[in-house]
């Protein structure tokens, strides 16, 4: 039986950060370093209070801003590290960083069409999801390892949740857009005697306004 089999229960917390103009706007951020707008702070601190019910030990974040910002005030109202780790990062979006969709038809107009007939592909200079997917497993197998029979947050983005928790599933990473990871949401997945199981997906009713 494999380390991780071995850990009977491990709750992993997956935290989409708070949003940003660039969320409110349509723009695609990849690894762009852009904060959180007001009620992207707002939402950090809703799930700040959120958390306390699971008793995480700790926190670990991606290292952009709006991560961190996201991060930070449930690490200082829960007394418990933050940790920085490069394997959360948003996926690389290339040339398509800052642009809308609009603009993009404009700009990059091969790879528009190619998105636009549904085909998997890779933006001009960008990561491809596959690496994303293989790092952020990698990042769940370390948590594993390091907190058995804890509970531990992991504050990410949209697109790197999306391919990790269609890894859990085995599910195509073409069909990572069907899942719907909001801003601020909360998915918890587990660590169990079967494997990893996902308990809940895109919560978002601590938030303000849900």
């Amino acid at each position: 039986m494999s380390e991780e089999r071995q850990n009977q229960l491990i709750t992993i917390l997956l935290i989409r950060h708070g949003r940003t103009d660039f969320n409110a706007s349509g723009r695609f951020m990849g690894q762009k370093d852009v904060p959180l707008d007001e009620q992207g702070v707002s939402q950090a601190r809703s799930l700040a209070s959120a958390l306390h019910r699971w008793n995480p030990v700790c926190i670990y974040s991606s290292p952009l801003s709006r991560a961190l910002d996201t991060a930070r005030p449930a690490a200082s109202r829960l007394e418990i590290p933050l940790v920085r780790d490069e394997r959360w990062l948003e996926v690389d979006l290339g040339k398509l960083a800052g642009l809308t969709w609009e603009e993009a038809a404009e700009r990059l107009p091969d790879y528009h069409q190619e998105r636009t007939s549904g085909r998997e592909c890779l933006p001009p200079g960008g990561e491809p999801t596959t690496a994303v997917q293989k790092r952020a497993a990698d990042g769940l197998r370390h948590i594993a390892r390091r907190h058995p029979n804890q509970s531990v947050v992991v504050v990410s983005h949209g697109g790197t949740i999306k391919s990790l928790l269609s890894w859990i599933l085995s599910a195509p990473l073409k069909e990572k857009w069907r899942m719907d990871i909001a801003n601020g949401s909360l998915s918890v997945v587990r660590l169990t005697s079967r494997g990893w199981q996902i308990s809940s997906l895109n919560y978002t009713d601590h938030l303000p306004g849900d």
